[in-house]
C-alpha cells in the first residue's frame, strides 16, 4: 500500500477475530498430527505425504478436506498411519484438531490471516508451518510451534514427537490466540475508529 502511494499514516492493520473456545483438551490426552484444508497441490499436501510415507507409524496424520487431489492422494498414500477423513463440518473439524498434538500448516503459497492456525492454537495445539507470507506473524518458533522450510520439515516433525517442553508449546498457543478473540479485535477496531475521528 505504501508502495502505491497510500500516506502511511492512514493504514491500520487489524486482523480477523475467531470465535470463543471450549476449555483445551489436557495436553496428556492430545495425540497425532492434523492436516486442514483443501487437497490442492498450492497447499503442500502433496510434500506432506511424500514425508509421512517415509516416517514410522507411529506417526499418524489425519487430513482433513477434499478437493482435486482427493482420489490420486488416498490411491497413492493410504496406509495404517495416514488417515483420510474427507470433508467435515466444522463442528467435527474443531473436534479433530483439539484431540491432535499438533496442526501442519505446509502451504506453499502466501497466506493471509490464516485462520485454522489461531482456532488450532486456540484448543492448545501447537502449529508446524512453512515459513512462507503471514505465518511469521502467528507462529512463534519454539514457543507455541514451529516455523521451517521444506527441507528441514520431515526433521522438525520427528523434533515435534515427545517434545519435551510440549505442555510450554501448547500454553503459548493458548495464549496467542487470545489476542484474537471477538471480544479483542473489536476493541482493536474501536480504537481505530477514534483515532480516525480525532484527526
Amino acid at each position: 500500500m505504501i508502495d502505491l502511494g497510500v500516506d502511511k499514516n492512514k493504514i491500520f492493520l487489524k486482523p480477523n477475530s475467531v470465535q470463543s473456545f471450549d476449555r483445551p483438551i489436557e495436553y496428556k490426552n492430545k495425540n497425532g498430527y492434523i492436516f486442514v484444508g483443501r487437497l490442492e497441490e498450492s497447499k503442500g499436501i502433496i510434500e506432506l505425504l511424500k514425508i509421512w510415507k517415509g516416517l514410522e507409524n507411529k506417526f499418524v496424520l489425519t487430513i482433513v478436506g477434499s478437493g482435486e487431489l482427493e482420489v490420486r492422494l488416498k490411491n497413492d498414500y493410504q496406509q495404517n498411519n495416514i488417515i483420510f477423513k474427507g470433508k467435515c463440518s466444522r463442528k467435527e473439524t474443531m473436534k479433530y484438531i483439539a484431540k491432535s498434538c499438533y496442526l501442519v500448516q505446509p502451504s506453499l503459497l502466501y497466506e493471509t490471516f490464516g485462520l485454522t492456525i489461531i482456532e488450532a492454537m486456540g484448543e492448545g495445539v501447537p502449529v508446524i508451518g512453512l515459513n512462507v507470507g503471514t505465518r511469521v506473524d502467528f507462529i512463534k518458533n519454539g514457543e507455541n510451534g514451529f516455523l521451517t522450510n521444506l527441507i528441514d520439515l520431515s526433521e522438525i516433525i520427528k523434533r515435534s514427537y515427545q517434545y519435551k517442553k510440549y505442555d510450554y508449546l501448547c500454553k503459548n498457543a493458548v495464549k496467542t490466540s487470545l489476542d484474537y478473540k471477538g471480544d479483542t479485535i473489536t476493541s482493536k477496531q474501536l480504537l481505530i475508529y477514534e483515532s480516525i475521528i480525532s484527526k
